[in-house]
């Protein structure tokens, strides 16, 4: 999808920036804060104006209640089971169709579409042609979800990383310094300056993948670590246990971004990771995503130092979207000086 490829999230590279350093500089210090709820809230306004642009405040309510499906809300056991949930979930899901509608509508009449997300979906392409407007719809009814809890979970363990890893923290708020004073100078190549930062993103989601369980189907008959498996199989892909793998891993357990790093400090790959998936079904949002969690570490690290208050440690909890989540995510935040 247009929107979505590298280049077409690169040119919102600021915008995002500056709304990022707005939601961090905002955050109340010397006292516990409750992670997850704040970084959903952030990340759905955030994913809101990616993908509507001016028209975000008007579909707020509309996306909430998409979330409030996945959230809230469990699938219905069968067709003809009596679920006293079918009648909320067929009227939020029509409430959201019907206003992103009157978006395309006035848009089309108005002949002018915007640069966000939807935009670019409503212009027609060279392969594709125009898109139906249900599938453009259908398309967006996915990601509404999809880009605001899939990153907020993450966000949740980079925080808790960074209070558990405070050399590491130390070593991204220098880095980050290089950032521009004025987030409208945020440019991507800036971004791609964070090389330290990026690492150690990515060694968050390889010990902590939100998506840690996907499905795939075969296309044909294959063989699995000597198992037969028949054409059309469904088959269970774990990313939480792959990326720990000691035989993909050295010391698979352990934190280290370094691995990450290659000898003359660039991002490289590392072996089994499936934290966006893989193949021609891997998340389309990875530019997306690793945009928003880089700028979310860098912009944290340098203003705050994170500390795990008394009490409980965060556990892992499987929300019913299937985001593995760290339940009970607390953590205490103080300026750095």
């Amino acid at each position: 999808m247009r929107g979505l490829r590298p280049q077409g999230v690169a040119g919102r590279t600021p915008e995002i920036a500056r709304d990022i350093r707005e939601f961090v500089a905002d955050w109340p210090v010397n006292q516990d804060l409750e992670v997850l709820p704040m970084m959903l809230r952030t990340f759905t306004e955030i994913g809101n104006k990616f993908m509507f642009g001016g028209d975000a405040t008007y579909l707020a309510e509309a996306v909430e209640g998409l979330r409030k499906i996945s959230e809230e809300m469990p699938p219905p056991r069968s067709r003809w089971y009596p679920d006293v949930d079918k009648r909320a979930r067929a009227f939020l899901r029509a409430q959201f169709t019907q206003k992103v509608q009157d978006v395309i509508d006035r848009r089309r009449t108005e002949q002018n579409t915007g640069e966000d997300l939807l935009a670019q979906m409503l212009r027609p392409s060279s392969q594709y042609g125009t898109l139906p407007d249900r599938v453009v719809i259908d398309s967006l009814a996915v990601m509404a979800v999809s880009m605001s809890d899939i990153p907020s979970v993450a966000a949740g363990w980079i925080l808790l990383s960074l209070a558990r890893h405070p050399e590491s923290a130390r070593r991204i708020a220098r880095e980050a310094q290089s950032l521009p004073a004025d987030p409208q100078d945020v440019t991507s190549i800036a971004v791609d300056k964070l090389h330290y930062t990026k690492a150690f993103v990515h060694e968050v989601l390889r010990l902590h993948p939100p998506n840690w369980l996907f499905n795939r189907q075969t296309t044909r008959r294959t063989t699995l670590n000597g198992y037969e498996v028949p054409a059309g199989a469904k088959v269970l892909v774990c990313a939480y246990s792959a990326q720990r793998d000691p035989r993909q891993q050295e010391d698979p357990d352990k934190f280290d971004p370094s691995r990450w790093m290659s000898s003359d400090g660039q991002l490289r790959k590392v072996n089994a990771f499936l934290s966006f998936g893989d193949g021609p079904s891997k998340c389309g949002g990875i530019a997306l995503a690793t945009l928003e969690l880089t700028l979310v570490t860098a912009e944290a690290a340098r203003r705050y130092e994170f500390h795990e208050p008394p009490g409980p440690l965060p556990s892992h909890e499987i929300h019913s979207n299937g985001c593995n989540a760290p339940a009970g995510l607390r953590l205490r935040v103080t300026t750095r000086i």
